[in-house]
């Protein structure tokens, strides 16, 4: 299947490579010319992704063959921590600061999940299937959440720089979770005395401007738009 997991190596990585296409296309046509900004992200550090998931899921806490919400919160979590992102400056743009750089990374991150799940095939009752709903968190204030929580995110080493395996993994099954969850509630009826009465915090995050492109940037891109998809991880 690959993209991080039961594959090989190569397989991970084309299958990411295809990915990541997909996401800064649609980044370079809907969002990065208005902020003056081009993206490279270093094919040394998607190996060194790839590296680390062969490792990730393992039986003990993460299965081999884990199910797309795992897989996507896989590719978002690693590559907010170990992606090389280089975000240049043109038409004016302005070099962006050290927090600016990690609430962009953490947006990007984001932008890899709905389309991680256009991609996979998953198993249901002996049956492969698309995944066909695009995702999105369920509310305004869960989606700043998610993202406060992707810029939060600090690689998990241990001694001498090594990666440690079973904190990253706690990460993935955690986010995978909340992905898992905010799928189920799209297009669903909810019966809630909380949910969308949150009037106070979308006014906050009205009046700032990092907040707000939070939630513009991520409903600027399209996120299943392709008939058929560009292409189905088996």
């Amino acid at each position: 299947m690959g993209l991080l997991s039961d594959g090989t190596l190569e397989q991970n990585s084309e299958a990411l490579e295809v990915l990541l296409g997909d996401v800064i296309g649609h980044w370079d046509r809907c969002i990065l010319p208005d902020e003056g900004l081009e993206l490279e992200i270093g094919s040394t550090s998607l190996s060194r992704i790839c590296l680390i998931a062969e490792n990730l899921f393992n039986d003990e806490a993460l299965p081999r063959q884990p199910g797309p919400f795992k897989r996507a919160a896989a590719v978002s979590v690693l590559l907010r921590m170990f992606g090389e992102f280089a975000w240049k400056p043109v038409q004016g743009g302005e070099h962006l600061s050290a927090t600016e750089e990690i609430a962009w990374r953490a947006r990007f991150a984001l932008a890899t999940v709905p389309v991680t799940l256009s991609l996979i095939k998953a198993s249901l009752d002996g049956e492969v299937v698309l995944l066909r709903k695009p995702w999105v968190p369920s509310t305004m204030h869960v989606q700043v959440e998610i993202l406060n929580l992707l810029r939060w995110l600090e690689k998990p080493l241990a001694g001498e720089r090594a990666v440690d395996r079973s904190r990253l993994q706690r990460t993935v099954m955690a986010f995978a979770m909340i992905i898992e969850q905010s799928y189920y509630l799209v297009g669903a009826t909810i019966e809630c005395d909380v949910m969308h009465r949150a009037r106070n915090c979308v006014s906050a995050i009205h009046k700032d401007d990092s907040l707000w492109r939070d939630l513009t940037v991520f409903h600027t891109v399209p996120r299943i738009a392709r008939q058929p998809p560009l292409a189905e991880i088996d």
